[in-house]
Protein backbone atom coordinates (compact mmCIF):
# COMPACT_ATOMS: atom_id res chain seq x y z
CA UNK A 1 0.00 0.00 0.00
CA UNK A 2 1.07 3.33 -1.26
CA UNK A 3 2.46 5.82 1.41
CA UNK A 4 -0.56 7.91 0.34
CA UNK A 5 -3.47 4.96 0.48
CA UNK A 6 -2.49 4.31 3.87
CA UNK A 7 -2.81 8.16 5.37
CA UNK A 8 -6.34 7.71 4.08
CA UNK A 9 -7.22 4.74 5.44
CA UNK A 10 -6.13 5.49 8.95
CA UNK A 11 -8.18 8.97 8.04
CA UNK A 12 -11.12 6.49 7.32
CA UNK A 13 -10.65 5.18 10.77
CA UNK A 14 -9.88 7.94 12.78
CA UNK A 15 -12.46 9.70 11.34
CA UNK A 16 -15.15 6.56 12.18
CA UNK A 17 -13.74 6.46 15.83
CA UNK A 18 -14.47 10.58 16.04
CA UNK A 19 -17.91 9.54 15.14
CA UNK A 20 -18.27 7.07 17.31
CA UNK A 21 -17.13 9.61 20.47
CA UNK A 22 -19.39 12.25 18.98
CA UNK A 23 -22.31 10.19 20.15
CA UNK A 24 -20.78 11.18 23.92
CA UNK A 25 -22.13 14.57 23.19
CA UNK A 26 -25.17 15.39 22.27
CA UNK A 27 -25.87 18.19 23.42
CA UNK A 28 -23.10 19.90 21.48
CA UNK A 29 -24.74 18.27 18.51
CA UNK A 30 -27.59 19.56 19.58
CA UNK A 31 -26.81 23.38 19.57
CA UNK A 32 -24.95 23.04 16.36
CA UNK A 33 -27.89 21.82 14.80
CA UNK A 34 -30.45 23.98 17.10
CA UNK A 35 -28.63 26.92 17.10
CA UNK A 36 -29.39 27.61 13.29
CA UNK A 37 -32.99 26.83 13.30
CA UNK A 38 -34.06 29.23 16.42
CA UNK A 39 -32.08 32.09 14.75
CA UNK A 40 -33.91 31.02 11.53
CA UNK A 41 -37.64 30.94 13.02
CA UNK A 42 -36.58 34.15 15.32
CA UNK A 43 -35.30 36.37 12.88
CA UNK A 44 -37.94 35.09 9.72
CA UNK A 45 -40.98 35.48 11.84
CA UNK A 46 -40.31 38.10 14.66
CA UNK A 47 -37.72 40.15 12.91
CA UNK A 48 -38.86 39.79 9.35
CA UNK A 49 -41.80 41.12 9.34
CA UNK A 50 -41.30 44.49 10.47
CA UNK A 51 -38.22 44.74 7.52
CA UNK A 52 -38.78 45.96 3.97
CA UNK A 53 -35.94 45.11 1.63
CA UNK A 54 -35.91 47.09 -1.44
CA UNK A 55 -36.77 44.18 -4.11
CA UNK A 56 -36.07 40.89 -2.12
CA UNK A 57 -38.62 39.32 0.44
CA UNK A 58 -36.56 39.01 3.97
CA UNK A 59 -36.90 35.49 4.43
CA UNK A 60 -35.33 34.45 0.95
CA UNK A 61 -32.38 37.09 1.94
CA UNK A 62 -31.97 35.37 5.71
CA UNK A 63 -31.65 31.66 4.95
CA UNK A 64 -28.19 31.79 2.87
CA UNK A 65 -27.05 33.90 5.69
CA UNK A 66 -27.99 31.43 8.44
CA UNK A 67 -26.89 27.91 6.53
CA UNK A 68 -23.43 29.74 6.83
CA UNK A 69 -23.55 30.58 10.22
CA UNK A 70 -24.87 26.74 10.86
CA UNK A 71 -21.55 25.11 8.83
CA UNK A 72 -19.51 27.46 10.91
CA UNK A 73 -21.02 26.16 14.42
CA UNK A 74 -20.98 23.29 13.30
CA UNK A 75 -17.16 22.98 12.31
CA UNK A 76 -16.57 24.66 16.16
CA UNK A 77 -17.06 20.88 17.42
CA UNK A 78 -13.61 19.88 15.38
CA UNK A 79 -11.82 22.02 18.27
CA UNK A 80 -13.35 20.07 20.91
CA UNK A 81 -12.86 16.26 19.75
CA UNK A 82 -9.07 17.58 19.18
CA UNK A 83 -8.76 19.24 22.71
CA UNK A 84 -9.98 16.41 24.31
CA UNK A 85 -7.74 14.35 22.00
CA UNK A 86 -5.08 16.32 23.59
CA UNK A 87 -6.28 16.56 26.91
CA UNK A 88 -6.67 12.67 26.73
CA UNK A 89 -3.28 11.42 26.01
CA UNK A 90 -4.42 10.01 22.56
CA UNK A 91 -2.57 12.73 20.60
CA UNK A 92 0.55 10.95 22.20
CA UNK A 93 -0.86 7.26 21.82
CA UNK A 94 -1.20 8.02 18.16
CA UNK A 95 2.47 9.39 17.77
CA UNK A 96 3.58 6.18 19.42
CA UNK A 97 1.96 4.26 16.24
CA UNK A 98 3.01 3.97 12.88
CA UNK A 99 0.09 6.69 12.16
CA UNK A 100 0.39 10.02 9.84
CA UNK A 101 0.02 13.19 11.78
CA UNK A 102 -1.77 13.82 8.43
CA UNK A 103 -4.37 11.18 9.10
CA UNK A 104 -4.96 12.33 12.56
CA UNK A 105 -6.39 15.88 11.81
CA UNK A 106 -8.02 14.13 8.25
CA UNK A 107 -9.87 12.37 10.75
CA UNK A 108 -11.51 15.01 12.68
CA UNK A 109 -11.85 17.11 9.90
CA UNK A 110 -13.79 14.74 8.11
CA UNK A 111 -15.70 13.54 10.99
CA UNK A 112 -16.65 17.20 11.41
CA UNK A 113 -18.69 16.86 8.24
CA UNK A 114 -20.89 14.91 9.55
CA UNK A 115 -22.33 17.41 12.05
CA UNK A 116 -21.72 20.06 9.09
CA UNK A 117 -24.61 18.27 7.19
CA UNK A 118 -27.09 17.51 10.34
CA UNK A 119 -26.87 21.48 10.83
CA UNK A 120 -27.47 22.01 6.92
CA UNK A 121 -30.50 19.65 6.79
CA UNK A 122 -31.47 20.93 9.99
CA UNK A 123 -31.55 24.30 8.54
CA UNK A 124 -33.02 23.10 5.03
CA UNK A 125 -35.67 21.31 6.91
CA UNK A 126 -37.03 24.51 8.93
CA UNK A 127 -36.33 26.60 5.69
CA UNK A 128 -39.16 24.56 3.61
CA UNK A 129 -41.63 25.23 6.24
CA UNK A 130 -40.83 28.45 6.41
CA UNK A 131 -41.88 28.71 2.23
CA UNK A 132 -38.20 29.24 1.38
CA UNK A 133 -37.37 27.28 -1.90
CA UNK A 134 -34.39 27.28 -4.60
CA UNK A 135 -35.45 29.41 -7.54
CA UNK A 136 -32.39 28.28 -9.84
CA UNK A 137 -32.77 24.50 -10.53
CA UNK A 138 -30.94 21.37 -9.67
CA UNK A 139 -27.03 22.22 -10.99
CA UNK A 140 -27.02 25.45 -9.38
CA UNK A 141 -28.45 24.30 -6.09
CA UNK A 142 -25.90 21.52 -6.10
CA UNK A 143 -23.29 23.72 -6.35
CA UNK A 144 -24.42 26.38 -3.36
CA UNK A 145 -24.22 23.14 -1.32
CA UNK A 146 -20.70 22.59 -2.48
CA UNK A 147 -19.42 25.97 -2.13
CA UNK A 148 -21.16 25.57 1.46
CA UNK A 149 -19.58 22.64 2.37
CA UNK A 150 -16.42 23.44 0.99
CA UNK A 151 -16.08 26.74 3.41
CA UNK A 152 -17.30 24.62 6.25
CA UNK A 153 -14.25 22.55 6.20
CA UNK A 154 -11.99 25.15 5.72
CA UNK A 155 -13.69 26.38 8.93
CA UNK A 156 -13.21 23.23 10.61
CA UNK A 157 -9.36 23.32 9.91
CA UNK A 158 -9.56 27.02 11.76
CA UNK A 159 -11.29 24.72 14.63
CA UNK A 160 -8.64 22.60 14.45
CA UNK A 161 -5.68 25.06 15.43
CA UNK A 162 -7.96 26.41 18.20
CA UNK A 163 -8.44 22.87 19.56
CA UNK A 164 -4.93 22.03 19.20
CA UNK A 165 -3.78 25.43 21.36
CA UNK A 166 -6.63 24.78 23.64
CA UNK A 167 -5.47 23.57 27.41
CA UNK A 168 -8.92 22.12 27.86
CA UNK A 169 -12.07 20.91 25.75
CA UNK A 170 -14.06 23.45 27.92
CA UNK A 171 -12.33 26.26 26.84
CA UNK A 172 -11.48 24.55 23.34
CA UNK A 173 -15.48 24.61 22.96
CA UNK A 174 -15.81 28.53 23.82
CA UNK A 175 -12.86 29.13 21.31
CA UNK A 176 -14.53 27.21 18.44
CA UNK A 177 -17.54 29.19 19.35
CA UNK A 178 -16.56 32.91 19.71
CA UNK A 179 -14.36 33.59 17.56
CA UNK A 180 -17.16 33.00 15.01
CA UNK A 181 -19.58 35.90 16.18
CA UNK A 182 -17.54 39.03 14.75
CA UNK A 183 -17.80 37.48 11.29
CA UNK A 184 -21.18 36.57 11.67
CA UNK A 185 -22.20 39.76 13.26
CA UNK A 186 -20.45 42.10 11.07
CA UNK A 187 -21.84 40.90 7.57
CA UNK A 188 -24.38 40.65 5.67
CA UNK A 189 -25.36 37.65 6.63
CA UNK A 190 -28.95 38.28 8.43
CA UNK A 191 -29.08 42.13 7.32
CA UNK A 192 -27.80 44.46 3.92
CA UNK A 193 -24.99 45.85 4.96
CA UNK A 194 -26.01 49.87 3.37
CA UNK A 195 -26.82 51.27 6.69
CA UNK A 196 -23.40 50.46 8.36
CA UNK A 197 -21.10 53.10 8.97
CA UNK A 198 -18.51 53.86 6.10
CA UNK A 199 -15.74 52.80 8.35
CA UNK A 200 -17.27 49.44 9.02
CA UNK A 201 -19.02 48.86 5.56
CA UNK A 202 -15.50 47.31 3.26
CA UNK A 203 -14.92 45.01 6.12
CA UNK A 204 -18.58 43.62 6.44
CA UNK A 205 -19.13 43.45 2.59
CA UNK A 206 -15.28 41.35 2.06
CA UNK A 207 -15.80 38.87 4.99
CA UNK A 208 -15.71 35.46 4.50
CA UNK A 209 -19.59 34.69 5.72
CA UNK A 210 -20.63 38.10 3.64
CA UNK A 211 -18.96 36.64 0.88
CA UNK A 212 -20.55 32.99 0.91
CA UNK A 213 -23.87 34.21 1.97
CA UNK A 214 -23.76 36.10 -1.04
CA UNK A 215 -22.57 33.49 -3.48
CA UNK A 216 -25.53 31.30 -2.01
CA UNK A 217 -28.02 33.93 -2.91
CA UNK A 218 -26.70 33.96 -6.22
CA UNK A 219 -26.62 30.63 -6.87
CA UNK A 220 -30.26 29.70 -5.41
CA UNK A 221 -32.14 32.77 -5.53
CA UNK A 222 -30.94 34.97 -9.03
CA UNK A 223 -32.20 33.01 -11.98
CA UNK A 224 -29.92 33.81 -15.51
CA UNK A 225 -25.79 34.02 -15.49
CA UNK A 226 -24.29 33.97 -12.80
CA UNK A 227 -21.44 36.83 -12.63
CA UNK A 228 -18.12 35.65 -11.96
CA UNK A 229 -17.46 38.15 -9.27
CA UNK A 230 -20.37 36.71 -7.08
CA UNK A 231 -18.84 33.12 -6.72
CA UNK A 232 -14.64 34.05 -6.79
CA UNK A 233 -15.02 35.71 -3.35
CA UNK A 234 -16.47 32.65 -1.52
CA UNK A 235 -13.78 30.73 -3.32
CA UNK A 236 -10.79 32.90 -2.54
CA UNK A 237 -11.59 32.72 0.91
CA UNK A 238 -12.39 29.38 1.10
CA UNK A 239 -8.71 28.46 -0.29
CA UNK A 240 -6.97 31.35 1.27
CA UNK A 241 -8.45 30.12 4.57
CA UNK A 242 -7.03 26.49 3.74
CA UNK A 243 -3.59 27.75 2.79
CA UNK A 244 -3.23 29.37 6.28
CA UNK A 245 -4.45 26.73 8.53
CA UNK A 246 -3.59 23.27 6.86
CA UNK A 247 0.10 23.80 7.17
CA UNK A 248 -0.59 25.62 10.72
CA UNK A 249 -2.24 23.41 11.94
CA UNK A 250 0.00 20.49 10.92
CA UNK A 251 2.91 22.42 12.68
CA UNK A 252 1.10 22.90 15.98
CA UNK A 253 0.17 18.93 16.08
CA UNK A 254 4.37 18.57 14.96
CA UNK A 255 5.00 20.13 18.29
CA UNK A 256 3.33 17.58 20.46
CA UNK A 257 6.25 15.21 19.65
CA UNK A 258 8.72 14.20 16.68
CA UNK A 259 6.46 11.37 13.85
CA UNK A 260 5.49 11.53 10.11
Amino acid sequence: MSELAAMLADSAVLARRNLVRSRRLPGLLLLATGQPVAVALFLGYVIGPVLALPGVVYRDFLLPGVFTQAVMFAAGLTAVGLAQDRRGGALDRFRALPVSRWSVLLGHVGANLCPQLLAVAATAATAAVMGWRIETGAARAAAGFAVLLAFGQAVAWVSVMLGLAARTPVRARRLGLAWTYPFVLVSCAFLPTGDLPGWLRPIAQHNPVSVVATALRALWLEPGPLAPRTLAPALLWTAALLALTVPTAHRLLSRRGSGR
